[in-house]
Parts: C-alpha cells; structure tokens; sequence
C-alpha cells in the first residue's frame, strides 16, 4: 500500500497524554504533513467505534502510536486500518519488552519503529514483518530564542537529572506479590542485567537461568513474568545509575530526582537535592543550561541507544556527557560534537576538565546544535516513517 507524499500525507496519532505527542505534532507542521490526534484516553469504553469516525473524517494515510498506547487490544487493528486505506505505525522509544506480551499482530500493514536497534529481531521474532529502526531526536521547536544560549559562567558544576527507581520498584513489587525465590533473587538479577548485551530481562534470563524462568513462568503467568522483568530492569537502572552519579560528588553537584536518593549518598557529601522536574516543565531546559556539566545515564535496557538527554541538552545550550552508546557515535562525532565515556572512573576528570574550559565545552554544544538541527529532529524522524509506509 502507497500512501500520499509530500504535504498532502495524513497521520493520525493516537493521543494517550504521554511523550512525544507534541514533539510529532510540532514536527508534522514543520515539514508539512497533515496531522491531527485521535484522543483515545477519552474513549477508553468506545475506542474502535470513535477511532474509526475519525478516521472516516480525516481520511489518514496511517495511524500512529508511541510504544501502543491507546491501542488496547490491537490484535485486528492493522487488518481493520488496512481495509480503510490506513497502515498503523507503532514507534517504540523504550523497551518494547515494556509494553508487548511477546508477540503483535502478523500483518503487512503493520510498521514497528524502534530506538534500540538491538530490539529489531526481538520484534521480528514476536511476528512483526515491517520493523525500522528509528533513533529519538529534538524537538526543532524548542531549538531558538535566547533562552538556548550556552552559559559561560553556568553556576552549577555539575548536575544529574533522573531519579533512583525507587517508587516505580515498589509499585512492582506491590502488584507482583511475587514468591520468595524471586524476591529473594530479583537484585541480584538486576545488576547482572544492568551489564548485559540484549534490550530483553527475558531472553537475559532464559540465557543465564534457564531454570529460574521456568520456575516463575509456572508461577506467575504470564502478564506477571512481564512485571517481574520490568522490576529487573528498574533494579538494573539504579545499579548502573548510582554509581555514575556518585562519580560526580567531589563537584558538589545538583541531583534534581526524588528523595531516595538521600539513601546512595553519603550524609557528609556536598551534593544539594532538588526535587524532580518534568519532561515539559518549563524549567527544565534552564536546568541544562545553568549546569557546567550534565551528565546522562543511559538505559539499562536499551544495550545500544541513548536517551532523550542527549538531544535535549545541547538543544538547550548546555553541555552534556553521558556513558557511551553506540547510537551516540552514529548520530554524533564523538569529542567534537558529543562527549562520552566508557568506565565510571572517567566522569571525575572530564567534569574537572569541560567545567574549566568553558571555550571547548561551549564548541561541542554548538557543533551538536547543528548536527542536530540538520539530521536528527523529530521533524527528520516523522519523514523517515512516512517514507517507511510508502515503500
């Protein structure tokens, strides 16, 4: 199936109050393609009746949703769409482990989009045909005005933005009430994950226990067996976030995230706390910009990608390094247009050195602006699913 190009093209995302809604909104209108969003939080007893009377007023060339959601049950989807001229896009910026129960539906009009390039044959091994690999990227929106200036005498030395997981690990384990053997194993399981080379907790556990996936498999089920390996992968993320901004306690540093945190630093330590602050606040972007350093921790189960961070920041005017990813180097020429490093003990020196050198970490922040501006906004990424969906 061809769709239309150019600007005539019509995507209907699949509203659900969650990320990159506005971003893909403020992209469609940059590059010219006809956008509106279908509300599916509000039709949550009425979802295929209302998604298929919008979709007989507008007229969409395909249906786009960000990791499935407000999609419910979309087993019959992509065949429903199909007889109404539609393709559906399903674009995954996490885990798709997260938010899929080991298979999607087998059809030719379904696209999966994915930010993990390692997560490309988990996804053809759940039944998915037409599996792209789509990395995240900036929103070009928030990329002008002088509130993106970089900040020679930034205050701050060095930040961290993020939290311990330690409220998301209760719900789990809240909702799991998981037996014994798992509590008594999930930790542990954890930090072996964090080190581990595939996007998946279950193909990580089916390689290294075997015996311990069948055991909870017997005993869970299988929507459970999916919170138990998301209870590993937010154990995974403190072990390998701790550390990390540990690394940066000799520069007094600002750790905006919850609370928990006062349990992973010592009470003779200069850091100051500061509370959470939000994806869209509108203070996070003079956050970026008033530290000297920030520093971005990937995710655990994300082997190969980055996150959201490393696109913000330097969008923002400020200056970032971050654990190295391969996504990181294709996306980035690494010491002129992004920083990273590969072990632990090598944060200290690189914040002494870029939070002193104000004229080298201010060049990286520019040349990144306008790398990013040329190949990697979610303007770019919007043309690269229309594209997908016409071939």
């Amino acid at each position: 199936m061809r769709i239309r190009g150019g600007k005539n093209c019509r995507l209907l995302l699949v509203g659900a109050n969650y990320y990159l809604e506005r971003e893909l909104s403020h992209a469609a209108r940059m590059v010219g393609v006809e956008m509106e969003v279908f509300p599916a939080h509000r039709h949550a007893h009425d979802f295929g009746t209302a998604l298929l009377e919008h979709m007989r007023r507008f007229r969409p060339d395909a249906v786009l949703s960000v990791n499935a959601r407000g999609l419910g049950n979309w087993t019959e989807l992509p065949d429903v769409l199909g007889r109404m001229g539609a393709a559906l896009c399903v674009w995954f910026i996490d885990s798709p482990e997260h938010f899929v129960s080991g298979s999607v539906p087998d059809s030719e009009n379904l696209l999966l989009f994915t930010c993990e390039r390692q997560a490309m044959p988990l996804l053809q091994a759940w039944g998915g045909r037409r599996v792209h690999y789509l990395p995240l990227a900036a929103d070009a929106a928030r990329l002008h005005g002088q509130e993106d200036r970089f900040l020679p005498e930034a205050e701050i030395t060095a930040s961290f933005l993020g939290v311990t997981w330690t409220e998301k690990k209760a719900l789990c384990l809240r909702n799991g009430r998981f037996p014994r053997f798992i509590l008594r194993r999930y930790r542990e399981l954890g930090r072996r994950f964090a080190a581990a080379p595939e996007p998946s907790v279950l193909a990580f556990l089916t390689r290294e226990e075997p015996a311990f996936v069948d055991a909870a498999r017997n005993a869970l089920g299988s929507e459970r067996l999916r919170d138990l390996c998301i209870l590993i992968c937010w154990e995974a993320n403190t072990a390998k976030r701790v550390p990390m901004v540990r690394a940066l306690l000799p520069f007094a540093p600002v750790i905006a995230g919850d609370a928990y945190w006062k349990q992973h630093i010592p009470d003779d330590a200069c850091a100051r706390l500061h509370p959470p602050i939000g994806y869209y606040a509108p203070d996070l972007f003079n956050f970026y910009r008033h530290s000297r350093v920030n520093l971005n921790v990937s995710s655990a189960q994300l082997p190969t990608a980055t996150t959201q961070r490393i696109f913000d920041v330097p969008s923002a005017g400020g200056f970032v390094i971050s654990d190295h990813k391969e996504q990181i180097a294709e996306c980035f020429d690494i010491g002129t247009e992004a920083v990273t490093f590969s072990r632990t003990d090598e944060i200290g020196p690189l914040v002494e050195y870029y939070a002193a050198n104000r004229e080298a970490a201010g060049n990286v922040v520019a040349n990144a602006r306008r790398r990013i501006l040329a190949e990697h906004t979610y303007g770019h990424r919007l043309q690269a699913i229309v594209r997908a969906v016409q071939e």
